[in-house]
Parts: C-alpha cells; structure tokens; sequence
C-alpha cells in the first residue's frame, strides 16, 4: 500500500512538472519563423511575455537565410519586436561565412553608476576593449576594415606598434587623419609638459604644390592652384647642416609673417625678405633704448645716414670764423677742436654719426675758408715782392 501510494505520487508530481514545463515552451519557444521573416531557411527561438501570443512576441533569436555552400547562410540573427509584435530591426547580426558580427543600431558597453566618476577606472563600466596584458605590455586594438574584413585600414589602440610601447596610437595605413574638433581646438592636457613631438621622416625643404620630405606643420594649403604657390608651413631642411625653414606660399611682398604683441601688430617678414619692426633691435648685447644696438662689427658697402643742419652756414656773411690764433688757444688748453667732442665723451657715450659728420664738416669748411684767406695773403706779398724786385 505504502509503495503504491509513493508510486502515485510521484507519478502526480512528474505530471505537474511536465505540464508547467509545456506550458513554459508555449510561452517561450517556438522553432519556425514565418510571420517575421520571408527568408528560407530561417529557425528562430520567440521569446514572448506572458501568454504566447502573437501581440506579446518581444524577441527572437536563430538563424536566417539558406544554406549554399562555401559557409554561406544560417548567420545568426538577434531581433526585437514592438508591443503589438511587429517587428523592430536586428540588434545583433553575426555572420557564419566571415565571423564578422553588426550591431545595426549602435551598442554601448557599460554605465558608470551615480557613485563613480570617470577617473575611478574601475572595471566593468564604460565602454573599452579588453587588451592582451597589464601595463605597459597590455596591447589593445580598434581597427577598421574593408568590407572583406581581412584589409586594414588604420586603427586606434595601445602598443599595437610595440608591445612594451605605452602610447595610445592613431593611425591611417591609407591616408592622412583628420582631427575634427566641434569647437574648433584640439587640447593637449598634461600637468607638466604638453608636447608635440614628430616621428624622424628626414629633411626637406618646401616644395611647390607638392608635400616636401621630413617633418613639418602645415599652416595652409597652398593658397591657389597657380604652380608658383605653396604652403604656409614651417619644418625642417638638411643640407650641409640642418635648419628649421618658414614658408610663405611665394617670393613676394604680398604674403608674409605678421608678428603681434597682443592684438598690436609688431613686426612682419615677407615672401621678400623684408623685415619690418615697429620695436628695438639689439644684436650682440642686451637691452637698451637706441633702435638698433649691435655689439660688434657691422661690414656695409653703403651707408646712408638721413640728418639735417649741414654746415654750409660756414660759408654766410654773418658767420664768425674764429681766427688760427684763437683755435690754437683753445687746443692749447682742452686738447680738442673746438664743437667737437671730447675722447672721454666718446667713449662715454659713444659716436653720433650724423652729428660728427656734420661737425668734421664745419671744420673743413674752415680750414678751407683760411686757406682761402693764406692764399689770398700769399698771393699779395708775392706780388710785393715782385714789385720791389723791380723797382732796383
């Protein structure tokens, strides 16, 4: 008795287990999908909620089209459904030929929660690849393909170029890479240092219309298409030695180097070479107030020198020439010519050009007014002399 009542028990119990189990793959799982998807060869699991019914469809999970060979077909399939069961889009796709897996409508990997801010680190939030390793020697790639998913074409990562590399590498293995900043300025943001730094590609001077070798930053496409344009651009040449260059986009006045003081335009070098400050030019030597102060030995083959006074006053009626007598005097008892200044002055204070010739002038102007005047003297007592030769 005691046997037959624990063999209807369980019997009881194993039906009520089928029966909840049945009423779960109702709810849960259906095999063919042929209300969602017209492709052949499509065999799908529906997940629904609550009663299955076709308004509470909300997911289904399988594969889609037929099989033909070479791999191709049963690719898995990920879709969602709306309240009333219609379908929404895929979610996931993955591909049995290439692997390659599409998510259509974007993911996103994590949340950072209320408590966590972004420089906490901490794994499991925000979105990231999971790399090789730790540290220095983790390696961790984003790369970006062609359509036949086996050609790359740059990609973004850490230590990819080296695997004990520390840096985080942007790169294009078919062309160049545009950063494109919404607000217009990219920011470099250290606590230190901010640095640019240039892979060394060599030397090259700048070219017309064409990209010259070796490093440099390019301020400017060339500013027209006409063949004698180029950039403006500065980098780097090496011939005999090596030297930074700045370039202007041609040989003429109309473009150049402004140089600014705040807002306040101070200095500008053209396409030319003219160089036009509004400041002071010290060579050689520290600051001073003179315009130009250079500290050693300036070789010129012309000079000009722009002033005003020059002494053809020597020369009027009214100007008094002081005698050889009275010059004599004076350099007798200070040891210079008069209205010329002094060694100890020059040296103090340095030569005024313009001023000394001005004054070496006016004192060759009077040596010639004498000997104008010990010709005439010279002239009269020859004539003296001549008459008293005669007159014996």
């Amino acid at each position: 008795m005691k046997t037959r009542i624990l063999l209807l028990s369980g019997m009881f119990a194993l039906t009520s287990f089928y029966a909840q189990a049945q009423n779960n793959i109702l709810k849960s799982l259906y095999l063919t999908d042929t209300a969602a998807l017209s492709s052949g060869g499509a065999s799908l699991i529906r997940l629904y909620s609550g009663a299955a019914t076709s308004d509470r469809l909300r997911w289904a999970i399988g594969t889609v089209a037929p099989e033909t060979g070479s791999n191709v077909g049963s690719s898995f399939r990920l879709f969602r459904y709306a309240d009333n069961g219609a379908l929404l889009g895929t979610v996931i796709a993955i591909d049995r030929n290439t692997g390659r897996v599409d998510a259509p409508l974007g993911f996103r990997v994590g949340t950072l929660l209320a408590t966590q801010s972004v420089a906490s680190d901490q794994p499991g939030y925000g979105a990231g690849i999971f790399g090789t390793g730790t540290g220095s020697n983790n390696q961790s790639v984003l790369g970006f393909y062609e359509s036949n998913g086996s050609v790359r074409q740059g990609y973004v990562g850490k230590g990819f170029a080296s695997s004990t590399n520390a840096d985080i590498y942007l790169v294009s293995e078919i062309g160049g890479v545009a950063l494109g900043a919404k607000n217009g300025y990219i920011n470099l943001v250290n606590g230190t240092a901010n640095i640019i730094k240039f892979n060394a590609a060599g030397y090259g001077a700048p070219t017309i219309n064409t990209r010259s070798l070796g490093s440099k930053i390019v301020l400017h496409d060339a500013v027209s298409s006409s063949s004698t344009n180029m950039d403006y651009a500065i980098g780097l040449e090496n011939g005999a030695s090596t030297y930074g260059w700045f370039a202007v986009p041609t040989n003429t006045t109309a473009h150049g180097w402004n140089f600014y003081g705040g807002t306040t335009k101070v200095g500008n070098l053209d396409g030319a070479g003219n160089l036009n400050l509004a400041g002071n030019v010290f060579i050689g030597t520290t600051s001073t107030q003179v315009t130009l102060k250079v500290n050693g030995v300036i070789n010129a083959r012309n000079m000009t020198v722009v002033t005003t006074g020059w002494p053809d006053y020597v020369f009027g009626e009214d100007y008094k020439l002081p005698s050889l007598q009275e010059i004599s005097n004076y350099i007798k008892e200070n040891h210079h010519l008069p209205n010329v200044p002094a060694a100890a002055e020059v040296e103090k204070n340095g030569l005024d050009v313009g001023e000394m010739q001005k004054k070496m002038m006016e004192k060759i102007e009077e040596l010639t007014l004498h000997l104008i005047r010990l010709d005439e003297e010279n002239r009269q007592l020859k004539a003296e002399v001549e008459k008293m030769k005669a007159s014996k």
